[in-house]
């Protein structure tokens, strides 16, 4: 059997040295449930979900918008560039044009797909008797 007394007693110690430590929050919330303590598990509970929450946020303010931004711009160009890489090799070369120009657009630091254009590879596989 477990001593959750105990526990409760050492999340509580925890907590006395150092306020809001959410791992000693979350386990005195779980102590406090398994030992019937409903109303005191619950505002354990809320304080270590507030406190996560004002983490969640202030680590997003220390991103800054921007990071996100353009971290998804570059997801989605290289999203883009792949499809336009699989447009290509089924010879379907204005559907890969268009998915490379989007991705050019959407981050213009992003090179197509083998820093190729399709113009130029269909010009190659034209020439290798691959399109007529």
């Amino acid at each position: 059997m477990q001593d959750f007394e105990r526990a409760k007693a050492a999340y509580e110690k925890a907590l006395k040295l150092k306020p809001g430590c959410r791992p000693a929050l979350y386990g005195l919330a779980m102590a406090h449930k398994r030992l019937g303590n409903d109303k005191q598990s619950q505002q354990a509970m809320q304080q270590y979900k507030e406190l996560q929450a004002k983490t969640d946020h202030d680590a997003r303010l220390a991103r800054g918008p921007q990071a996100d931004i353009g971290g998804a711009r570059r997801v989605l160009a290289m999203a883009c560039s792949d499809a336009g890489a699989v447009y290509s090799g089924r010879r379907k070369l204005d559907r890969a044009e268009e998915l490379w120009r989007r991705g050019a657009d959407v981050d213009p630091n992003s090179p197509p797909a083998g820093s190729s254009s399709p113009r130029s590879t269909y010009r190659r596989a034209r020439r290798r008797g691959r399109f007529r």
